[in-house]
């Protein structure tokens, strides 16, 4: 039977029961879980953000030391033929080449341990699966620093971002697709290739 055409005929009509709205979950919990909830997702939050701050603090230490090679690596060249068949043979290495060998070895160890722990954030955090090498050439190594540099800014601004959003909403729930949202790739406009003079191969610039 239609009763909205019968309403309608004697001028009414028929009141169509409302859905109910759904609940926030933690509306059903008393207001004691609901403040030990708060707790324990505002101390996971000051967890993570710990976490972050402490890939940032080695991720400093290493900057430097990158700085330092590519400062070397600017007075000494790299990817020589020689330098990829015996890479790690200081026979004939000036005191640029070897200070340099000496970096990668110090700081190969530091990044297998900052890149080993597990952490929804190791897409900004300084984990990289490659480092300057002399078996490389100076424009190859000077690529890989600036991205770790980029790597490390990035995440200085992470963590600056997280603790205002937890400060604001009292935890970091929603905080990823926030961040994700608001830090797009943009689309750099094509340049013109640089052409490399010959006496720079082999050199950072």
């Amino acid at each position: 039977m239609d009763y909205a055409a019968i309403a309608k005929k004697f001028g009414g009509q028929v009141v169509q029961e409302s859905q109910p709205q759904a609940q926030d979950w933690k509306q059903t919990l008393s207001p004691k879980d609901q403040a030990e909830l708060q707790i324990k997702m505002y101390d996971d939050a000051r967890k993570r953000i710990a976490g972050l701050d402490e890939a940032i603090s080695q991720g400093g230490y290493t900057l430097d030391m990158l700085n330092r090679y590519g400062q070397l690596n600017r007075e000494a060249r790299t990817g020589a033929i020689h330098e990829k068949i015996l890479p790690n043979w200081r026979g004939f290495r000036g005191p640029e080449e070897q200070e340099m060998i000496s970096i990668q070895s110090l700081l190969a160890p530091k990044m297998r341990e900052t890149g080993s722990g597990a952490s929804s954030d190791r897409d900004v955090s300084m984990f990289l699966s490659a480092l300057p090498s002399i078996e490389l050439p100076g424009n190859v190594n000077k690529n890989i620093r600036t991205n770790f540099e980029n790597q490390y800014k990035k995440a200085v601004r992470k963590k600056t971002a997280m603790e205002d959003y937890l400060n604001k909403n009292g935890s970091l729930t929603g905080f990823d697709d926030y961040w994700a949202s608001s830090n797009k790739p943009k689309q750099e406009p094509k340049g013109k290739t640089k052409m490399m003079s010959p006496k720079f191969l082999g050199f950072e610039e």
